[in-house]
């Protein structure tokens, strides 16, 4: 479990990466999928300072060693910050690792539904998403 502090400190790093994902000539939902399986991201999902502290264009340069997928279409920005702040709050309430997050609603899924779950809280919209995906 993160503190309070180490928890708003992720919480902005994801926030800032999914900006800088944005501004990326990469595949928005590939560098997400990429992202959630960096080691780095796994340490600071278990609450590793150094980790935590990792700033957004590190993890970025980290991702992109990885060779994503060029980006093949625009995506909205308005929609990417609302999917950094769903992510964020599954890993910081939900108590998930970012990749457990991501295998639960998938970033394509998320993306293609932000009408209608953008309009409800944080909780409902991340429950509701993983109830659609489960099927429930």
């Amino acid at each position: 479990m993160k503190s309070d502090e180490k928890k708003y400190i992720d919480h902005y790093h994801i926030v800032q990466l999914f900006k800088l994902f944005y501004r990326s000539e990469f595949d928005l939902f590939d560098l997400i999928k990429k992202y959630s399986v960096l080691r780095s991201r796994k340490l600071a999902d278990e609450g590793h300072w150094h980790y935590i502290f990792l700033q957004p264009t590190q993890s970025l340069h980290e991702i992109e060693r990885m060779k994503p997928c060029l980006r093949q279409r625009e995506f909205d920005p308005v929609i990417i910050d609302w999917m950094a702040e769903i992510y964020s709050y599954a890993v910081e309430e939900q108590d998930m690792t970012f990749e457990d997050a991501v295998k639960a609603v998938s970033p394509e899924w998320l993306y293609d539904s932000y009408s209608p779950l953008h309009e409800t809280s944080m909780q409902n919209g991340w429950c509701k998403a993983v109830q659609c995906r489960n099927g429930e």
